[in-house]
Order: C-alpha cells, then sequence, then structure tokens
C-alpha cells in the first residue's frame, strides 16, 4: 500500500500527458523533422558509415541519431511511433523534475512544480516538433545527472549513484551542446543546498566534479 501511494505523482503525471498529447500523435513531420528524419539516410541503420552522417542535423548527437534509427527500424516513417516515443521521453522526463524537487521542497509543491513543467506550452513544441528529440535526451539526461547527484550524498553504495551521475552527464552530452552546463550546476547545487564552503563541496565531492569535467571531453 506504501510503494502504491508514492507511485500515485507518477501514475498522474503519465495520465495528464497522455490526456494531453494524445491528439497529437498522428500530427505530420514539419519543419527540420523533414531534414533530421525524413531525408536523413543514416537513420536508415542502426550503424552508419562516416560518410553518411556527414552535414547532417543529427550530426554530433549520435543518442539522438540513434533513437531515431530504432524508430525507423521498428515502423519505417510511420509518424505515430516517433511522437508516441517523444511523449513518453516528455512524461520521464517529468517523472525527473518530481524526484529531484521533493528533495528541497515539498512533495506537494514538488508536484506542482512537474505537472507545470508537463503542460506548460512551451515544452509542447517537444512532442509536435519530433526533431526536438534532442532537447527531450538531453533534458532527460539533465535531471538524471541532478538526480544521481542528489542519492550519491546519503544512499548507499554511494559510488554507484556518482558513477550514474557521471554516465548520465556523459549521455547528455551526446545529445546536444546544452548539456555543457551541468557540471557547473552541479557544483552551485552543492554550494547552495549541501555545503557551507566551496572547499567542503570539493573535499566530499571531487570524484563526481573530476568525472563531470571529463564528459567535456
Amino acid at each position: 500500500m506504501t510503494l502504491c501511494k508514492g507511485m500515485r505523482p507518477l501514475w498522474l503525471l503519465l495520465a495528464v500527458g497522455c490526456a494531453l498529447y494524445a491528439n497529437s500523435l498522428s500530427n505530420p513531420f514539419v519543419f527540420d523533422d523533414h531534414e533530421a528524419i525524413l531525408n536523413n539516410e543514416s537513420i536508415r541503420q542502426i550503424v552508419p558509415s562516416d560518410a553518411e552522417t556527414q552535414g547532417l542535423p543529427t550530426d554530433g548527437r549520435p543518442l539522438v541519431r540513434l533513437s531515431f534509427a530504432i524508430n525507423y527500424a521498428l515502423s519505417g516513417y510511420e509518424v505515430a511511433p516517433f511522437r508516441a516515443v517523444n511523449l513518453a521521453l516528455h512524461i520521464f522526463c517529468s517523472w525527473l523534475c518530481w524526484a529531484v524537487l521533493r528533495r528541497v521542497l515539498t512533495d506537494g509543491k514538488a508536484l506542482v512544480a512537474a505537472v507545470i513543467w508537463l503542460i506548460h506550452p512551451l515544452n509542447s513544441e517537444c512532442i509536435n516538433y519530433i526533431s526536438q528529440r534532442s532537447e527531450q535526451l538531453m533534458a532527460l539526461c539533465y535531471l538524471a545527472v541532478l538526480y544521481a547527484a542528489q542519492r550519491a550524498v546519503s544512499d548507499r553504495p554511494r559510488w554507484i549513484w556518482e558513477g550514474a551521475c557521471v554516465v548520465s552527464c556523459v549521455a547528455g552530452m551526446a545529445c546536444k551542446e546544452s548539456m555543457v552546463t551541468a557540471p557547473a550546476l552541479i557544483a552551485l547545487y552543492d554550494r547552495v543546498y549541501l555545503f557551507d564552503s566551496w572547499r567542503s563541496a570539493w573535499v566530499q565531492r571531487w570524484r563526481i566534479y573530476v568525472g563531470l569535467m571529463a564528459s567535456w571531453l
């Protein structure tokens, strides 16, 4: 019963997301979707050759290209499965948003913030504009970095959460360039919420900081 009660916010976010965006799944490809998906020959195979990945919107974003390739392998150019994946990613982001915020806010405020994230009109482009999957995957990794960094403070074994934090950051770098700010965000979060000085933060969290900064490479 306690587990079911703890899962209620996740079910609520799932229901709201599906109810809000279900009618958009059949919308056609638009704008950059043509270059990123329809005219992108590199997504027609899981592992493309170098010659097939030059000058494309997915260049330098291998996880985004891979996600499109898997979509194509499963359903060709049917638009609904592409949009369904975007919707699923958006809901996963709202779950992580709630999980992160409930560690610094009350559960109620965290849930309200996650719902606003989910339904905000600015985020609707992630569903209606499939090539924005690069933003979604990056956001998912960004939130995963913050969540793992939070868990690494108190949960054991600590090294698992530290590793998850660094791996998530590397994955985010493979999705979109704006992920580059994540290491700085973790340092700022630590200083504001967890530690009295930069020195104490470094002493206790240097492994995470070094790993996150290494992801810039």
